[in-house]
């Protein structure tokens, strides 16, 4: 009740103070009188959660008390009735499906209220309610055309462990935040205001942490004092930013920061995570060693070429040559309308045909043209996207905006060319659309990171580096099922079985098959590298 009533106090005196109001005097008095007993409130209930260990859920094993045993059963019940009626919502409800096709662009404008909604749509809601409107002339205008959401868009995340299982392992003690730091040789342990409020459910966290390093060692052969990076690495339970249940782009449920080399996981968001999260901290901590620049990234993944150290350089370019090439290719959806097909005509059909247009037209077929486009643009496109990185790097500003704006010019250019390939091959005067050959080469897990970024602007799930902390999440997995051991906190659901969806079809965010035993092999050696020749002592007496 007390939170309920501060978080409305909050609102009403931030919101004065946004419109430059003057301030209430008896507004402040009520917030501070509230919050005093809501703190009040929360010490109450600390103590009588250290009073009372079976009325919080995560002191209580399974088995040691029938009332949490019953309370897990109901939860776990529960839960199971609301994913089945979502899953069902979803693949039954017409109305739902209908919602759901018209897109960001139009859900964005009706929940103009709502996160990511529409804030110019909202300031004409608030005018008009205001009778500050005298012309409707703006929703008239014409804009781009509504897209339909895509299930990348809507429907695709990581999934995240709701309960966790521990099987096989050492045996580790690690009851405080301290003895999580002295154990594993971390910089600093960082907690959030859960975990002063919560100290019981952070203990849980804690000790689970503790045993997934544990568990980490065991499988990298790096020591337990080695596995923060000589102390380089720390950890933060919700110190860090908001959990979120949906998909990328919003907040995440557990993360690592390059700048501060901290990994943060949320309260119940972050577990299964720590072994994705850690592979992005030594991807990053190893760079600062092993040579590579400060124009081509600070993730070893992200540019292997540049590795100085020409043994590490082996070990990570033979992990992104693995997980990346292959025989596969990546295709993408162009449509046409009827007036890209009068373009077309008039581009390839009513002028006279010379270079590129016309090697366009004696390509033969969609994807030899598609061949003539790409060595045509791309070129481009690379010089100024490395271009941007460089200037970005340097706090350059106008560089980026000058170089984002040229690579829209150069992509847009590139898409048109590419409808017009279409409309030329197939000749349908209305409209049509055609599956085109975008990226060739390709290993299967690249392919389908690239159909689970569904044609965003910039790439995430395809990048060199969430593929490796995918690959490495499902390696461990692997190692510690050969050994008949489990650890749902260190690594959660890193198989693509747990990612049917009668909805929106089957996804494949993580390696399988042929391609999964090689990667793992490529693990393997990049472990024994690190481990034989000491890199992570070298790292810390080379800076």
């Amino acid at each position: 009740i007390y939170n309920s009533q501060v978080s409305k106090l909050n609102w009403e005196v931030t919101k004065r103070e946004n419109r430059g109001w003057k301030p209430k005097p008896e507004l402040n008095r009520e917030l501070d009188e509230v919050t005093k007993k809501r703190d009040e409130a929360n010490k109450v209930y600390i103590a009588y959660q250290k009073k009372n260990p079976e009325a919080t859920y995560f002191s209580v094993k399974p088995g040691e008390s029938e009332v949490m045993d019953k309370q897990r059963k109901l939860t776990s019940e529960r839960r199971a009735i609301l994913e089945a009626t979502k899953m069902r919502n979803l693949a039954e409800n017409p109305y739902t499906r209908a919602w759901m096709s018209l897109g960001d662009k139009f859900l964005g404008v009706i929940n103009y209220r709502s996160y990511g909604g529409s804030k110019s749509f909202g300031n004409h809601v608030a005018k008009a309610k205001h009778g500050q409107i005298k012309t409707w002339d703006w929703a008239e205008k014409k804009g781009g055309t509504i897209k339909k959401a895509n299930k990348a868009a809507v429907k695709f995340q990581l999934k995240v462990a709701e309960k966790y299982e521990r099987v096989g392992g050492r045996n580790v003690k690690t009851g405080s935040t301290q003895e999580l730091k002295d154990k594993f040789n971390l910089r600093e342990v960082q907690s959030g205001n859960w975990v002063l409020k919560d100290p019981t459910s952070a203990k849980f966290h804690v000790e689970r942490s503790g045993e997934a390093f544990a568990d980490l060692a065991d499988i990298t052969g790096i020591p337990d004092d080695k596995i923060s990076f000589n102390g380089r690495l720390a950890m933060a339970f919700g110190a860090r930013g908001k959990g979120s249940s949906g998909f990328q782009g919003g907040a995440a449920v557990a993360h690592y920061e390059r700048v501060h080399r901290v990994i943060n996981l949320t309260k119940m968001g972050g577990g299964g995570s720590l072994a994705h999260e850690w592979f992005h901290s030594m991807d990053n901590l190893l760079s600062e060693s092993y040579g590579v620049s400060e124009q081509t990234g600070d993730m070893l993944t992200e540019t292997p070429e540049t590795i100085q150290n020409e043994t590490l350089k082996n070990a990570f370019g033979d992990l992104v040559g693995v997980m990346t090439k292959g025989e596969a290719v990546s295709y993408a959806n162009f449509a046409y309308t009827s007036e890209d097909y009068k373009n077309g005509v008039l581009n390839f059909k009513d002028r006279m045909l010379t270079g590129f247009r016309k090697d366009i037209v004696d390509a033969g077929s969609v994807e030899k043209a598609v061949d003539v486009i790409d060595n045509y643009f791309d070129p481009d496109i690379e010089k100024y996207e490395l271009a941007k990185d460089i200037a970005g790097k340097a706090g350059n500003d106008y560089r980026v905006k000058t170089y984002t704006s040229k690579l829209r010019k150069i992509n847009k250019n590139k898409n048109l060319k590419m409808k017009l390939i279409l409309t030329d091959k197939d000749g349908n005067k209305e409209s049509g659309k055609a599956k085109v050959p975008t990226e060739k080469g390709l290993s299967n897990f690249k392919k389908e990171a690239i159909s689970l970024d569904g044609g965003r602007n910039k790439s995430y799930w395809s990048t060199n580096i969430e593929m490796a902390a995918r690959a490495f999440a499902s390696y461990v997995d692997d190692r510690l099922t050969e050994k008949d051991r489990k650890n749902d906190y260190l690594s959660a659901y890193a198989d693509n079985k747990y990612y049917k969806d009668p909805m929106w079809g089957d996804t494949f965010p993580y390696p399988e098959g042929e391609e999964r035993k090689k990667i793992n092999e490529s693990m393997d050696n990049l472990f024994k590298v690190i481990k034989d020749n000491n890199m992570i002592q070298k790292a810390l007496d080379d800076e």
